[in-house]
């Protein structure tokens, strides 16, 4: 460990970072023991953290120190560009126009209860102040992130599959759109909701979430700790669900038509791209092969010369000596 600052808070340097980092190195040599498959994987995903986590620290200190909207407006802008694009890019189906809906949906659900807990619970001055509304809005985002990709995959997967058909024929005996697809919304929203509902069941018993270990780690009292915590999680669970609301009936009305009729042929199945992250991983990896190669091959043509046997020079005229 590093030196402490005046909150005793711990200072820790990338020494500490690798050290942690062994445990990662252990489940990938287990993971090559058992035949996994998730070697590469967790490569990639530690890589990653570090490097993402690395930069939002470097980016968040200026702004911090500056205070300024506009920078706080930047940074939530491309969060929420983030979060939208890896929620649609974890579905297996998708539709036109998917990207705008998921900016949209995303955006309502985390700014308006980051915005109303700024105002009614935390109170700083300005209500921008960064060192609120950033990590605020982070936890809200990550959780409304796995909400609507569950939600939305939940609901593309079962209109794809058996829900159409049965959208079709409670529209065929004379139901409305709204009461055809209330069973697949109810299965969306369940689905989406059910991940911070187990959260929220074990809380407190199981687990010590993030942000109240990080104000222990900070040195801040555990009852005001634990309140925040519950007032996050209410949060949450409210940002999350208008989340899922907003993207199911935004999907819905794409796959229908002015004439309420379900439009399955505006689904498609989506390819799945390559990640910008796993393509420099594998490059990276071919050069470190390649370094290996070359410092291999340098080594071996340093042998020294009287390390090999030589062939036994043949008399000239050992042709003469063999016919005597």
């Amino acid at each position: 460990m590093g030196s402490n600052e005046s909150n005793d808070t711990p200072q820790l340097s990338l020494g500490d970072v690798a050290l942690a980092w062994l445990g990662v190195s252990l489940v990938i040599l287990i993971s090559r023991v058992f035949d996994l498959g998730l070697g590469s994987k967790l490569v990639i995903a530690s890589v990653r953290t570090f490097v993402q986590l690395s930069i939002l620290g470097l980016m968040l200190q200026p702004i911090i120190d500056n205070g300024s909207l506009l920078l706080v407006l930047a940074l939530t802008v491309a969060m929420v560009l983030i979060a939208a694009f890896e929620a649609v890019n974890r579905l297996t189906h998708t539709y036109e126009g998917i990207m705008k809906h998921a900016v949209f949906s995303i955006t309502f659900g985390p700014v308006i209860n980051a915005i109303a807990m700024l105002v009614l619970v935390v109170d700083c001055d300005p209500l921008w102040n960064p060192q609120y509304a950033i990590p605020l809005l982070g936890m809200l985002l990550g959780n409304c992130l796995t909400a609507a990709s569950l939600g939305l995959g939940e609901t593309m997967t079962r209109i794809a599959g058996d829900g159409g058909d049965n959208i079709e024929l409670l529209l065929a005996r004379g139901a409305t759109l709204i009461e055809a697809s209330r069973p697949i919304a109810a299965a969306a929203l369940s689905k989406g909701l059910l991940p911070t509902i187990n959260s929220m069941s074990v809380i407190g018993l199981v687990t010590i979430p993030g942000m109240m270990t990080g104000q222990l780690l900070g040195g801040a009292d555990p009852i005001q700790a634990s309140r925040y915590q519950i007032v996050i999680m209410y949060y949450i669970v409210a940002s999350s669900c208008f989340t899922l609301l907003l993207s199911t009936m935004l999907a819905m009305s794409s796959l229908t038509d002015q004439d309420g009729r379900l439009r399955r042929d505006r689904l498609s199945t989506k390819h799945k791209g390559k990640d910008i992250v796993i393509l420099s991983c594998r490059a990276l990896k071919r050069m470190l092969f390649l370094g290996w190669d070359l410092v291999a091959s340098c080594c071996c043509s340093q042998v020294p010369y009287n390390s090999v046997d030589e062939p036994q020079e043949q008399p000239e005229n050992s042709a003469n000596y063999a016919l005597k």
